[in-house]
């Protein structure tokens, strides 16, 4: 399995292309995760972080993923939005660094840094 191009957000999906590079055989199923490292001290969230630095306590919250499994040299586009505990961030922090990271058979594909931000409201709310 291989990432075909970049990883894109628009409206708040992630998109991530991927193909099967095997000739003949199916590939093994591939899984993309969207995780943010929490800071805390005395148990309350000081920090948010897309990668873990420094000595502080700290917690990995998956804020979304996906699985897919492709045939043999299929391509698909792999999509896939926040889950519940991600909604929540974005709504509290308006904008978040988070980090995807693909993996196929316990062996990481790829992985990178992305932004989410909160969308504008169109009448100037937000």
């Amino acid at each position: 399995m291989i990432v075909t191009g970049p990883i894109t957000i628009k409206s708040g999906i992630v998109s991530i292309p991927l193909r099967c590079a095997a000739p003949s055989a199916n590939c093994a199923s591939a899984t993309a995760q969207l995780t943010i490292v929490e800071q805390l001290r005395k148990g309350r969230v000081t920090a948010l972080a897309a990668a873990k630095k420094g000595k502080t306590t700290k917690r990995t919250v998956v804020i979304g993923s996906a699985t897919v499994t492709l045939g043999a040299g299929q391509a698909e586009t792999l999509k896939f939005s926040l889950n519940a505990a991600g909604k929540k961030l974005l709504a509290q922090h308006r904008e978040l660094a988070a980090q995807v990271q693909i993996t196929s058979e316990s062996q990481t594909i790829k992985t990178q840094v992305i932004h989410l931000r909160m969308p504008i409201d169109k009448a100037g709310k937000n």
